[in-house]
């Protein structure tokens, strides 16, 4: 009796490949990544992970109290906006 399925070779083979693919998607960001890490840290968007509060250990980047701040009043800001725009949007129409 044989015990294989005529899909066993097909889900190996994509199996490896996506293995594959990620490890060279990483290998991609990480060299991409490091300009961007110093651009982020030359504009002083990001501070370097030993005076940060929240920080990114593998990248050696965080964020401050301040930049914190700034991040969630954007963040809340953005969602009023889609609330507002979505209650505008469903009002009924005065004619």
């Amino acid at each position: 009796m044989n015990d294989q399925n005529d899909m066993d070779m097909p889900i190996a083979i994509l199996s490896i490949l996506s293995f594959v693919g990620l490890v060279g998607i990483g290998s991609f960001f990480t060299g991409v990544f490091t300009p961007v890490r110093d651009w982020l840290l030359e504009w002083k968007i990001a501070v370097p992970s030993q005076e940060s509060v929240i920080a990114v250990s593998q990248w050696g980047i965080g964020l401050d109290l301040p930049r914190l701040v700034l991040l969630a009043v954007i963040f809340l800001s953005a969602i009023a906006l889609l609330i507002s725009a979505g209650r505008k949007r469903h009002a009924p129409k005065n004619r």
